[in-house]
């Protein structure tokens, strides 16, 4: 197993009980207490079980019962918790969507699952019903609570399901690595049918740490949202705590409360994290190793070292296991080794199985290494490493040198077949303030990097495109630049 023991109070994944009874238990515990502020209104806990045990009447009565496969989607609400707890105690199996682009999502997923109902929260956090008669009933007898339907952000989206052990797992993860207690407070920026969303919006609830949820993403929403809550906790994407970073509000903000936050759901950039750190000199922030069907898996601790949470993704949970395996051989490697990272856990969710062996390993197709202190490094995903002429380059070492320069404010790497040599690397950049020409960028790289890793193609874009969860819209980006280099490659006199 990993050798990181979680320091820590919060071993709710030891207990008997499962989601619904935790809820109910910690709403009879601190009834009087505040557990959301949503659109300036506090929400109590025993507000909440009040409106949960509603629900549970309201959708009986629509037909919701054990094994219904429900679509469930809506902003970030205290009407969506209640809507959440709801389903969960009557055993309904939930689909979570983006409430933005719901009706692509059903498309997506019609042929794997055909639903019984479509739950949609409206910004008021009111519940509203659709039937679909044509729907299954699941029957089978170990149910997952729900299915995430992951971003799509590096290819086709896909259904990944949960067990409850997973989702109580997940609750101890987070609040013992961001120590949460007693006169916390958090801001729920994170959208609730993504995993790191959820996996706030739980601990959170079951440690009783309120949770304020701004009127938008914007950095003006946001800083109103950390101020007026006091908050001492903000978990988001790198996009996200790069907009603060670079905020005109950043400067009329009082830092003085907030003490954490957790950066996960993508890999920022060495220089991305270094903007984050000055811009917010007095927070402690960790970094999140995860996926959605094995949840958290390495995080940072608060008392690691700038570089130990530069180059690494921390150490793995002591219920996880990992190895580093050679992809070509399938042989374990040693601490140092780079290979593909399989994880071993108990609270794996369901899915895809073909990829996980007989040793019950989950192969994640992420490519990574242990160092010596047992910090787990993320490289890149095994189908991005570029094999340009032999010589294999992992994407992101040239990143964070592109990342590093002054005229680049973000950039992707990727391999591009070619005859020739097997791979060509391409750069995608984000423009910075200052302007910068590919002769000057492929200049300075020849100072930080050897020759065989210096970009091929450079394209420059005024903003990368981005999914409705701050993430980096992958597909999109890779297809507006393969347009760009067909079209270059079919009018040669424009090179």
């Amino acid at each position: 197993m990993g050798d990181f023991l979680i320091e820590g109070q919060y071993r709710y994944v030891q207990q008997p009980k499962g989601l619904g009874e935790l809820f109910f238990d910690k709403c009879d515990e601190d009834s009087s207490k505040v557990a959301m502020v949503y659109h300036g209104v506090s929400f109590t806990y025993g507000d909440l079980k009040k409106t949960t045990e509603k629900l549970i009447q309201t959708f009986s009565d629509n037909g919701i019962h054990k094994g219904c496969h429900v679509g469930f989607c809506g902003p970030n609400s205290a009407g969506w918790a209640a809507s959440f707890f709801a389903l969960n105690h009557l055993g309904a199996v939930m689909i979570l969507f983006n409430y933005k682009s719901v009706d692509k999502e059903l498309v997506t997923t019609a042929s794997s699952l055909k639903l019984t109902h479509l739950v949609k929260i409206d910004e008021e956090g009111e519940p509203h019903i659709s039937s679909f008669p044509e729907g299954e009933i699941d029957k089978r007898e170990h149910l997952p609570v729900l299915y995430f339907l992951t971003s799509g952000s590096s290819g086709t989206p896909k259904l990944i399901g949960a067990t409850e052990r997973q989702l109580i797992f997940s609750i101890d993860a987070i609040a013992n690595m961001e120590k949460m207690r007693p006169g916390d407070s958090c801001c729920l920026v994170l959208p609730l049918n993504h995993i790191f969303g959820l996996g706030t919006l739980l601990p959170c609830l079951m440690v009783g740490v309120p949770l304020y949820i701004p009127a938008s993403t914007r950095s003006k929403d946001v800083f109103s949202c950390l101020e007026g809550g006091r908050c001492t906790i903000i978990n988001a994407v790198p996009t996200l705590m790069l907009a603060l970073a670079h905020s005109e509000y950043l400067k009329d903000f009082d830092q003085s409360h907030l003490r954490t936050s957790t950066i996960g759901g993508a890999s920022p950039s060495k220089a991305a994290m270094m903007d984050i750190f000055s811009a917010l000199p007095g927070v402690s922030f960790l970094k999140l190793y995860g996926s959605s069907e094995c949840a958290a898996v390495a995080h940072s601790m608060l008392d690691d070292s700038v570089p130990d949470i530069l180059e690494s993704v921390g150490k793995p949970l002591s219920d996880i296991s990992i190895k580093i395996v050679d992809p070509e051989s399938g042989q374990a490697l040693e601490k140092g080794k780079p290979g593909e990272i399989y994880i071993k856990s108990d609270y794996l969710k369901y899915g895809d199985q073909s990829i996980v062996d007989g040793d019950s390993y989950f192969h994640t197709g992420d490519l990574g290494y242990l160092n010596q202190k047992g910090y787990l490094v993320y490289l890149s995903r095994k189908d991005e490493m570029i094999n340009r002429a032999g010589e294999k380059v992992y994407p992101v070492e040239i990143r964070d040198a592109l990342s590093a320069l002054d005229g680049v404010e973000d950039a992707y790497v990727y391999g591009r077949n070619d005859y020739f040599l097997g791979d060509q690397i391409v750069a995608l950049i984000e423009k910075g303030n200052q302007q910068l020409s590919e002769a000057e960028i492929k200049d300075r790289l020849r100072e930080k990097l050897p020759s065989f890793k210096i970009p091929d193609r450079i394209l420059f874009y005024e903003k990368f495109p981005l999914l409705p969860n701050g993430k980096l819209d992958k597909g999109k980006l890779l297809s507006l630049a393969e347009e760009c280099i067909k079209n270059t490659e079919n009018h040669p006199e424009s090179r």
